[in-house]
């Protein structure tokens, strides 16, 4: 199986008290992995109660840290983890461990990258003027074949839009306009139990809107429909649309 990156990953680090958008005051109710809790179990008192008091259990029966105020509990006034502090950061659950790093597992691949919903992440993605690039490697995990009739179509799919969206000879209005609409066609197609195509026909980018106010609405108005963590994110929102 190969495992594939982008060319920033190892770049990322977290900010900690630097950050001005710190995710443990999110009021997030972070799962902990239940090998984080036994060590936590393990530990003497009084500073095994005191760290356990700050635990939950939802109603999947997984350990969660409790907010205090919209923030984690344990978060210091210097905006540091006081548990990293107190126990070191191989004794931190894995969520908080890995944030905003993700995986996502493929028939025949492992990915894995950083998220925008860190300022640190959202720097590293957004403020370089080359083109993205992606290092691999292999290791000894097995393939899926049995999905591989329908994910290897979606994988050129995907090649493609790569390379609509890097071609830096166009606007990007229409990079994004293309882009749009040749998943719109994609999504058809797998509606109607079609594999999907790589390419866009004449008559998609025909109908393609070339207003870069029209793209930027759309997308402001999926953005509108998550979740908003902060009231003053959503206004902006609103105020751009």
């Amino acid at each position: 199986m190969v495992v594939t990156m982008p060319g920033y990953y190892e770049q990322f680090q977290c900010l900690a008290s630097a950050c001005r958008d710190n995710c443990c005051r999110t009021g997030w109710e972070i799962v902990v992995d239940e090998g984080t809790v036994d060590y936590y179990r393990s530990l003497p008192e009084p500073q095994r109660s005191r760290i356990l008091s700050a635990l939950g259990r939802d109603e999947e029966g997984d350990a969660f840290i409790r907010p205090q105020n919209g923030q984690c509990p344990f978060l210091t006034e210097q905006g540091l983890c006081g548990l990293v502090l107190e126990l070191g950061e191989e004794h931190i659950g894995e969520i908080c461990a890995l944030h905003p790093r993700y995986r996502e597992w493929f028939p025949d691949r492992m990915e894995i990258g950083v998220g925008l919903c860190c300022e640190e992440a959202a720097r590293l993605i957004l403020s370089d003027p080359e083109p993205c690039a992606f290092v691999s490697y292999l290791t000894d995990a097995e393939e899926d074949e049995e999905s591989l009739p329908l994910y290897l179509p979606l994988l050129e799919l995907r090649d493609r839009l790569f390379e609509i969206v890097q071609d830096r000879t166009r606007p990007l209005s229409l990079r994004w306009a293309e882009a749009l609409r040749l998943t719109q066609t994609a999504q058809r197609a797998m509606n109607e139990n079609r594999l999907p195509v790589p390419e866009a026909g004449p008559d998609t980018l025909a109908a393609a809107p070339t207003s870069w106010q029209t793209v930027l609405a759309a997308l402001l108005d999926a953005h509108l429909e998550m979740e908003v963590l902060e009231p003053e994110w959503g206004r902006e929102l609103s105020r751009l649309r």
